[in-house]
């Protein structure tokens, strides 16, 4: 691995499996999906909003379904791509800078994330470069709301949670705006708090999220450019020897072969290292 893109802080690692990182590198693009696509309840569940009635005392509002309406609305018009972040800091820079350590504190050494979305172990990480990635991101998503960073994470009691201004609703708004609208508003008004905090049982996924606003049906992708660095292959990476398993490994050679850095990582006792390269 380069010591160039050693230093702390320079990169974000996503976390997938064997077929899919193929199809991300030969489509050249990463996907942002609705939160129907994460893994957290509070995401995919539906919310429980609270309504701010109509100033105007003498309009009715009777409609006891907008809450529903709303919630549904925005987890399928906000789009989430999901990153690792580095745990290591500046002052760690001594270990990380050792050749046979050099993957302490990475992004793409979170033994978790290894197990819970890489195959266990057997799938891959895909390391980009932060900066630029995060200038593929600006330029081809910039028409729409964007919003880039690292996730919050906080407990809460649900009473706090369920009164806090992210989750009310303003029915003169609703009113006014209809749901498309509104929906757009509420998702950047409460963008941080919903969208961009999680319990701290997650906090060991050290995320870095991207999110836009779209109102079409379905992902919508950015092409990432060059900000692809490295592919960094998980330690069990070569268990199996099925003919399927073996075309993809060779696919993904000879994808990477020239363009990126490869590694495998092997655990040393409980440490996950660098390998080798290949």
């Amino acid at each position: 691995m380069s010591a160039s893109f050693l230093r702390s802080g320079t990169l974000l690692g996503h976390y997938t499996s064997l077929k899919s990182a193929i199809a991300i590198i030969e489509n050249g693009t990463i996907r942002l999906n609705s939160m129907s696509r994460m893994n957290d309840p509070k995401e995919t569940a539906s919310w429980i909003l609270d309504v701010e009635l109509p100033s105007n005392r003498e309009i009715l509002f009777n409609d006891r379904c907008a809450g529903d309406k709303i919630s549904r609305q925005c987890r399928e018009i906000a789009k989430l791509a999901c990153f690792s972040m580095d745990s290591a800091t500046e002052i760690d820079s001594p270990v990380l800078h050792h050749a046979r350590y050099g993957a302490l504190g990475r992004c793409f050494a979170n033994a978790p994330m290894w197990n819970h979305y890489a195959e266990k172990h057997q799938g891959v990480c895909l390391v980009f470069e932060k900066s630029s990635l995060e200038r593929c991101i600006v330029t081809q998503l910039g028409k729409s709301f964007v919003h880039m960073g690292a996730v919050d994470y906080k407990d809460e009691p649900y009473i706090v949670d369920r009164w806090s201004y992210a989750y009310r609703y303003s029915a003169d708004s609703y009113l006014h705006l209809g749901l498309e609208a509104y929906s757009d508003l509420f998702v950047r008004s409460a963008c941080q708090e919903i969208f961009f905090t999680k319990q701290k049982d997650w906090s060991y996924e050290r995320e870095f999220r991207v999110l836009a606003i779209d109102q079409v049906e379905g992902p919508v992708s950015f092409r990432f450019g060059n900000s692809l660095r490295y592919v960094i292959l998980g330690a069990e990476f070569f268990k199996g020897d099925d003919s399927e398993l073996s075309f993809n490994r060779s696919r993904l050679s000879e994808l990477a072969l020239g363009r990126f850095g490869i590694d495998e990582l092997e655990f040393k006792n409980h440490i996950l290292r660098i390998k080798q390269n290949i």
